[in-house]
C-alpha cells in the first residue's frame, strides 16, 4: 500500500455493522428512559455506552478484580453479579497459571472499609 493510500483510509469512518434486536415493550420503555436520562441522542448511544461499560466490567473482573456499587453516607457495598462477568471471571481465574516463584503463596487483598467514603467522588 502507497503511503498517500494510507493516509487517505487513516481518515475513513470505520465500517458500520447493521444490527437488529428484538426486545420486549418493556425494555423498550426503558431504553427510551435512559436516552432521555442520559441525554443520549439515539438509542445507539445507549447501546454503545452500555457495551463500553460491560467491556470495562469484563476486563476488571478478568484481572481479579470485582464490580460494585458504593454508597459512601453508609459505607456500605453492593458487588455486581452477573451470569456474563461471573463467567468471564471463572474463564480468566481457569485460564491463568499461578507465578512460579513470587515470594510465597498470593494472599487476597483486604479492603479498608473505612476508605470507601474517602474516595474521590466520581464525575
Amino acid at each position: 500500500m502507497t503511503k498517500a493510500k494510507r493516509i487517505s483510509t487513516m481518515h475513513q469512518a470505520p465500517q458500520t455493522v447493521r444490527l437488529q434486536v428484538d426486545i420486549t415493550e418493556a425494555r423498550n420503555e426503558k431504553l427510551g428512559e435512559l436516552l432521555m436520562l442520559c441525554g443520549f441522542a439515539s438509542k445507539k448511544d445507549v447501546f454503545n455506552n452500555a457495551i463500553m461499560l460491560f467491556d470495562w466490567a469484563v476486563e476488571e473482573v478478568a484481572k481479579g478484580n470485582v464490580i460494585a456499587s458504593v454508597n459512601r453516607d453508609r459505607r456500605e457495598y453492593e458487588v455486581v453479579r452477573m451470569p456474563g462477568l461471573d463467567h468471564a471471571a471463572a474463564k480468566a481465574k481457569a485460564s491463568t497459571r499461578a507465578p512460579v516463584d513470587a515470594g510465597g503463596p498470593l494472599r487476597p487483598v483486604q479492603i479498608d472499609e473505612r476508605k470507601i467514603g474517602d474516595a474521590p467522588a466520581a464525575r
